[in-house]
């Protein structure tokens, strides 16, 4: 089995500069863990997890007022499609 055959092609992407209430309330309604950020003006891609929004919320940062880039995660492992998932 390749990654291709387990990886979703639908991906919710956000915006550097959009706050973590939002991308949580887009995560909820789409039904996944994380969102990923593929802004030019900021190293990555990034992704912000369900995990990242719950850091935020437990520092005390405002997520109405906490943009994406403040808490995401910059060093993601990637793969390519053909790489074998074991």
């Amino acid at each position: 089995m390749r990654v291709k055959d387990a990886m979703s092609t639908d991906l919710l992407v956000v915006g550097a500069v959009d706050t973590v209430a939002e991308a949580a309330r887009l995560m909820l309604k789409r039904r996944v863990g994380a969102a990923i950020d593929v802004d030019e003006s900021v190293p990555g891609p990034g992704l912000i997890t369900e995990r990242d929004v719950m850091r935020a919320v437990s520092d005390g940062r405002d997520p109405e007022a906490t943009p994406v880039e403040a808490c995401m995660t910059f060093e993601a492992r990637t793969a390519t499609t053909n790489w074998d998932l074991d």
